[in-house]
């Protein structure tokens, strides 16, 4: 039998006021609601648990019995209650996140501990993962990706500054091969990248050319560009750094 909480609650508010007119006033309620619904409880449970004179409002012993009983747990429900109301104006939870590595060492990084710090009922779960999972089914919250490689159904937010990808190689690669100059150039470098086709973009009015990609050591891990672990094997399209030319 599935209970009224207002039912049950508005009784132990009349037990402990010993009068309707004063729990009415306190629970904003007319008199008339709170009598219906005591007695709704009363016939429901086929009890009688309050004792009803013109002048005042006393529990029988069976309604003694029964406030006994509720009143404590009605009272833990209203502590429960008061105590998720703080998370109302405020985050909190477990939020889980899918990136690549190169946007958590860029993006997520450097933002992170103060977000932390400014919500700390807030957790957060990154999954590094360089390929496009799909973040519907595998119950991610969020995903960041680079912009021509979201879902159209996928809702986007612009969190960065945006990206020129370039073509880059270590000093020692270069002292061992010449530095190309047109897309054409890069047909016989060594290429570390999973891609078998690279879109270059010359100058501004040209467009994209295409440029076919060989290599020994083919990967996607888009942070090889950035760390220098080409080494002196192969050129990468990848983000300049101190360490890289291009």
């Amino acid at each position: 039998m599935q209970e009224d909480y207002n039912e049950l609650y508005w009784f132990t508010v009349v037990a402990r006021e010993r009068s309707f007119t004063r729990a009415a006033a306190l629970l904003g309620v007319s008199q008339s609601t709170i009598s219906n619904a005591v007695k709704r409880l009363e016939e429901r449970l086929g009890l009688r648990l309050l004792i009803r004179t013109t002048r005042s409002v006393s529990t029988t012993e069976v309604g003694e019995k029964f406030l006994s009983a509720i009143r404590p747990r009605l009272d833990d429900i209203n502590a429960d209650i008061a105590d998720l109301m703080r998370y109302r104006d405020r985050p909190f939870g477990t939020v889980r996140i899918n990136l690549s590595d190169y946007a958590l060492e860029s993006v997520v990084w450097p933002k992170l501990r103060d977000v932390l710090r400014e919500y700390p009922d807030v957790n957060v779960e990154l999954y590094c993962d360089n390929g496009i999972s799909d973040i519907i089914e595998e119950r991610f919250d969020a995903g960041i990706r680079l912009g021509e490689r979201l879902d159209k159904d996928m809702i986007a937010v612009k969190i960065g500054e945006n990206w020129r990808l370039v073509v880059v190689g270590s000093p020692q690669y270069f002292e061992q091969n010449p530095i190309p100059y047109t897309p054409q150039d890069l047909a016989t470098h060594q290429h570390a990248a999973a891609l078998r086709r690279w879109a270059l973009r010359v100058g501004i009015r040209e467009g994209r050319q295409g440029c076919p990609c060989a290599g020994q050591w083919p990967t996607d891990d888009k942070s090889s560009g950035k760390y220098d672990r080409c080494g002196p094997t192969g050129i990468w399209p990848g983000i300049p750094s101190g360490k890289l030319r291009f």
